[in-house]
């Protein structure tokens, strides 16, 4: 079986809603922050059950992190525009306006990829406050793969535990098809092939405008037949 998922929280929808209603300004930043919230609160929060298969390690890792989480203050006073935003995605916000970079409208699609991402400022809350990395009991494979005028890369992670074969999950990385790479959105892929138990296959598919549309969902659309017919087919044989 292969899914294509397309994945926001209702609850993020709602905030970046009413954000985008009464702040137009904050546009700009709103919806890369609350990805950045997303993969901040999913990658770093511990299991809630573990299979008897994963290590103590890993178990005990996720533990300490969801402890050390609890420890993320902002410094800051609470947001009037966000009076229920939890401390660590006020945190988040906060690292990520403290570098300083153009407002992303005003920047080209190649200085803006430069700018600092929400992943960066969630690595650098989690070096401040000495909290180590989520383990993922996973498999980790690159993978080329032809496409209308050139090849596209995927990164595929797999569960090591289990029972197969496993469902497919085909994702598509955020940034609007202009910036943002499979690297900056891998802890979403990960986090979901380790708490789902499915194989996550994360398409690096070409952006705008060097590629304009409709490539990137050419190359989107291509990925997605390409795991189906490979699905397919393992299930035939």
């Amino acid at each position: 079986m292969v899914l294509t998922l397309y994945i926001i929280e209702s609850s993020i929808i709602k905030w970046i809603n009413t954000l985008t209603t009464k702040h137009p300004m904050k546009t700009n930043i709103i919806l890369s922050i609350a990805i950045g919230g997303i993969l901040f609160m999913t990658a770093c929060k511990s299991k809630t059950s573990s299979s008897s298969t994963n290590s103590t390690a890993t178990t005990n890792t996720n533990t300490v992190i969801k402890k050390d989480m609890a420890d993320i203050k902002p410094t800051g006073p609470a947001l009037s525009w966000a009076p229920d935003i939890k401390p660590q995605m006020q945190a988040v916000i906060e690292k990520l306006d403290s570098y300083g970079d153009k407002p992303i409208p005003t920047l080209s699609a190649v200085d803006a990829r430069k700018n600092y991402t929400p992943t960066d400022a969630v690595m650098d809350l989690m070096k401040q406050y000495n909290i180590p990395m989520p383990v993922f009991n996973l498999d980790t494979m690159g993978k080329d793969i032809p496409v209308n005028g050139g090849s596209i890369h995927l990164s595929i992670f797999t569960p090591k535990t289990g029972n197969g074969p496993f469902p497919v999950i085909v994702y598509y990385h955020g940034g609007g098809f202009v910036i943002a790479n499979i690297n900056v959105y891998a802890e979403g892929a990960k986090t979901l092939a380790d708490k789902v138990g499915s194989i996550v296959i994360s398409v690096g598919y070409r952006l705008a405008p060097e590629h304009k549309f409709p490539t990137a969902h050419n190359d989107a659309y291509s990925a997605y037949g390409a795991n189906l017919a490979q699905a397919n087919l393992l299930i035939i044989s």
